[in-house]
């Protein structure tokens, strides 16, 4: 090691201090390689998967954002892995995890959706529950949480979608806005919804 230094003129002694260097500086490109590898990962499935289900309510059993995955198991449950710096994995922590853990308290879970550092689910009953933390004035007033918290004026939900604002696909086929449920004028016959990061929205009629 020391040779391939000194001949390489890297200034090192050639002894174990020079190895010692390229060590550390493998090391660290290494992590940084993984690093952007993870999150591209992340992004490509988590785009993937949105087109994928921009015209269906069918949701799929497992979603990703940008730092963290959650996903839906056959009896209702919920498991998230990954950054936990907001909470968004729901196990009233901020630890990390590698491996899938419980989210507490969530039970007859339809489907999920994470989205930055927050988390949704929209339960059987057609409730909607977040947890993380969302930049975008779009938690409740406590604006975090560890916990999945209910969203009190949202009712007979059957999806959610979260860009730059936050939307709610009702049972009935309208749409609403943001945590306050303010209905979107014009929209009818809504089957499926889809939020853009970049202030773009869509909805999908029955024609």
């Amino acid at each position: 090691c020391g040779e391939s230094v000194q001949a390489q003129g890297r200034g090192f002694d050639g002894g174990e201090s020079g190895c010692a260097v390229l060590n550390w500086r493998f090391e660290k490109w290494i992590t940084l390689v993984r690093n952007i590898a993870n999150r591209m990962f992340g992004y490509l499935l988590g785009m993937a998967l949105l087109f994928g289900c921009a015209v269906t309510h069918a949701v799929p059993p497992m979603v990703s954002a940008q730092d963290h995955v959650l996903a839906l198991k056959s009896d209702g449950t919920v498991y998230a892995w990954g950054r936990n710096s907001w909470g968004e994995l729901g196990d009233n922590t901020t630890s990390d995890s590698a491996s899938p853990i419980q989210v507490i308290g969530l039970s007859n879970v339809k489907s999920v959706l994470a989205a930055g550092e927050a988390s949704f689910v929209v339960k059987q009953d057609g409730t909607v529950f977040v947890w993380g933390i969302f930049t975008n004035n779009l938690t409740p007033s406590n604006n975090n949480s560890r916990t999945p918290i209910q969203l009190q004026n949202l009712s007979n939900v059957v999806a959610v979608a979260v860009g730059y604002k936050f939307f709610s696909l009702k049972a009935d086929g309208t749409v609403q806005e943001g945590f306050d449920a303010v209905p979107v004028k014009g929209l009818t016959n809504i089957t499926a919804i889809a939020g853009g990061r970049f202030g773009n929205s869509l909805a999908l009629k029955s024609d």
